[in-house]
């Protein structure tokens, strides 16, 4: 059943949409390109957290400059600030459990290169500092591993909260409603890669979001576009249908009166495909039970920032779990317990009739 959801990257021959910079290595002029992803799997390790931080360093190499000021101290560089604050929404610390987590892990320092670990308050500047495009490259770097021709991509989107205070003080303060980040996303359903995430400040319907979302991700040309009943808008599914060239496979809320598309739409929904829009809510729990529910930033910039990178992130994750899974599967494996008892009889066998030898020319030698 995994074979048949799943698209593996190893067995696909198209190298130009495969970036070979993904593992860190340096690719040799004489290898191919599978002999060369060959080598990158098979170089990492059994601990996932030292794999998943050094994808992330790798990648961030590529896309980040190396420091953020000629005039900075030079003590760390960007990637290895991106490969210590992703390990801290990974495992949901704060800033100076991070720095203590660091501190006392030698293996997580070396898939980082660092000699040293920086205070929080340097992981918390280099929060404030970077960049949204950082991210947006390096989640195009994923998605460039793969070769995408989605058949089914589905949209939806989900919420993210960032409540500081106690329900005690909640309470005193009258403030019912906790604070809520927006996060857009629309997913292909091979692999459950995340192409296109939008995030917003606050409670917002899904469709007015939706047409933005669609032409981020028109250029992949899928043949359905599966979203919940409330993208259901004449203008949304005229976008797919006319732009996209694709079937809307968007359910009505209710017995429609107008529009072309929402009259034509029992003519078209069909139900088997509409069951894969389950897989992006999947997307929303994996994203939210890895990475955490809840946004600890308190600016609403930050908290944006901070559901962009959860994409990014999720993303590399995924590919993780995709690799270390075809890894597993194509692993030697060892031989049979037969064989090897049999050698090792033969083995002490040879052994004891060379002692016996040995000692029968030993006394032939005492009696002469």
């Amino acid at each position: 059943m995994y074979s048949e959801i799943i698209h593996s990257i190893f067995n696909d021959r198209s190298s130009d949409n495969i970036n070979l910079m993904f593992f860190g290595i340096e690719p040799e002029k004489e290898q191919s390109v599978i002999e060369y992803l060959k080598k990158g799997y098979h170089n990492l390790s059994d601990n996932h957290q030292t794999n998943f931080l050094s994808v992330v360093y790798n990648i961030s190499k590529y896309v980040l400059p190396k420091y953020s000021n000629k005039y900075s101290k030079h003590k760390y560089t960007l990637p290895q600030l991106m490969g210590i604050f992703s390990h801290k929404i990974r495992l949901k610390l704060t800033y100076k459990e991070t720095i203590d987590d660091f501190k006392s892990s030698s293996e997580k320092r070396k898939a980082l290169n660092l000699k040293d670990t920086p205070d929080a308050s340097t992981l918390q500047r280099f929060f404030k500092k970077s960049k949204t495009e950082w991210f947006n490259k390096i989640s195009d770097i994923i998605l460039s591993f793969y070769d995408l021709k989605p058949k089914i991509i589905a949209l939806d989107g989900t919420g993210y909260t960032h409540e500081q205070g106690d329900i005690y003080y909640r309470k005193r303060a009258n403030k019912k409603r906790i604070g809520y980040t927006k996060n857009h996303i629309s997913i292909e359903t091979d692999n459950q890669l995340i192409l296109y995430g939008q995030s917003l400040k606050g409670l917002k319907h899904d469709s007015p979001q939706a047409i933005p979302n669609l032409k981020m991700i028109k250029k992949y040309k899928p043949e359905f576009v599966v979203a919940d009943k409330w993208y259901d808008a004449e203008k949304i599914k005229k976008f797919i249908m006319e732009d996209m060239n694709s079937l809307a496979i968007i359910p009505v809320k209710k017995n429609p009166q107008t529009g072309k598309y929402r009259l034509s739409n029992y003519s078209i929904f069909r139900p088997k495909i509409y069951g894969m829009r389950n897989l992006v809510e999947t997307v929303n729990s994996v994203q939210k039970r890895i990475f955490s529910g809840k946004n600890t930033s308190r600016s609403t910039t930050l908290r944006n920032k901070e559901t962009k990178i959860k994409n990014m992130l999720y993303n590399i994750y995924r590919t993780l779990i995709i690799i270390e899974k075809s890894n597993k599967n194509n692993k030697i494996k060892p031989k049979n317990k037969t064989d090897n008892t049999t050698q090792t009889k033969i083995e002490i066998n040879n052994e004891t009739n060379i002692m016996l030898n040995i000692t029968n020319k030993k006394q032939q030698n005492t009696i002469i």
